[in-house]
């Protein structure tokens, strides 16, 4: 009788060890995600030199010293100048 109530004690450990992990796992995931998402709210931002749009600036065209947020501003801006 000993021996039964030590392996469903172990077993019970075992368990709860099992579901404190996955919440551990399930809390870091959460704040990975939420990091991830602020590392891309804080992109650069550069205006475009036609129509005042701001795109990140990673994705803007450049020329010179003058962003764009496509090619056709870029082209149309060149042209006037």
């Amino acid at each position: 009788m000993g021996l039964i109530r030590f392996i469903l004690l172990a077993c019970l450990v075992w368990l709860l060890f099992v579901i404190i992990q996955k919440i551990r796992q399930q809390v870091q995931d959460h704040r990975r995600h939420y990091r991830q998402k602020q590392a891309v709210t804080r992109k650069q931002m550069v205006r475009c030199a036609s129509c005042s749009v701001y795109v990140p600036r990673d994705d803007a065209l450049c020329n010179g010293d003058r962003y764009f947020c496509c090619a056709s501003h870029m082209e149309t801006e060149l042209k006037n100048n």
